[in-house]
């Protein structure tokens, strides 16, 4: 019995030993980041891809055409987020625009003449299938009444903490409904730390929407009922 005692303590002098050397390294577990974006915006009626009202054409700028937009804010500041057309701080952005996805980042200093800067239209439309370009996946959901986006934090420079607003409009010049209430940070989401797995959502009111006197009218269409953002790990 003494034998194996004093070979049992032995045995842990050599591995105290050999630790303080080095030999063995002990893993840590690494806490999981995330470094995986997705939005979701959801309306009361469907998300429109057919412009009905003008050509239809992404290459020119008409009055009137059907928009969705999703804004980020990474300047730090959580008190001037995005919300609207040209209101609040913003470096990059998403527009679904007739159907197509267009996506631009200014760069880490959001400087377009930096030459930092990645824009680039899908070639292809939304659909209800999943389609993928330029690491952007975007797809129809919940029986077209959502569209999904997502892709790689790397794209937006992996920033530490972001503010996301969303808009929606059939009309070039105006907001038909912006996220939240008129006043206050509830218009936009405030994600302090960009680089934890997360999940948040916000409910829009129904029928709270303006509407541009358009012919057919698509109100619903631009009714934004609800947003969410998750930062995954894939």
């Amino acid at each position: 019995m003494k034998r194996l005692e004093g070979f049992l303590v032995f045995m842990l002098t050599i591995f105290l030993l050999v630790s303080r050397c080095g030999i063995f390294e002990i893993e840590e577990e690494e806490e999981e980041k995330a470094n995986t974006v997705s939005l979701t915006f959801t309306v009361a009626g469907k998300i429109q891809t057919d412009d009905p009202w003008t050509t239809g054409s992404i290459a020119v700028n008409e009055w009137s055409k059907p928009m969705y937009y999703i804004w980020f804010d990474m300047n730090g500041d959580f008190n001037d987020g995005p919300y609207g057309n040209s209101v609040g701080s913003k470096q990059a952005y998403l527009r679904l625009d007739t159907g197509k996805l267009y996506f631009e980042w200014n760069g880490k200093h959001g400087n377009k003449d930096a030459g930092e800067q990645v824009d680039f239209w899908t070639s292809s439309a939304i659909s209800a299938s999943a389609q993928s370009e330029n690491d952007v996946e975007m797809q129809l959901v919940d029986d077209g009444s959502s569209f999904r986006i997502t892709f790689p934090l790397s794209r937006l420079g992996n920033p530490s903490s972001m503010e996301v607003g969303f808009m929606c409009s059939p009309w070039t010049t105006s907001a038909s409904d912006n996220l939240g209430p008129s006043t206050g940070q509830n218009k936009w989401f405030v994600i302090s730390d960009a680089t934890a797995v997360q999940s948040m959502s916000k409910d829009d009111p129904s029928g709270d929407n303006g509407w541009p006197e358009l012919s057919p009218n698509r109100k619903e269409n631009f009714d934004m009922i609800k947003a969410q953002v998750r930062l995954e790990m894939k």
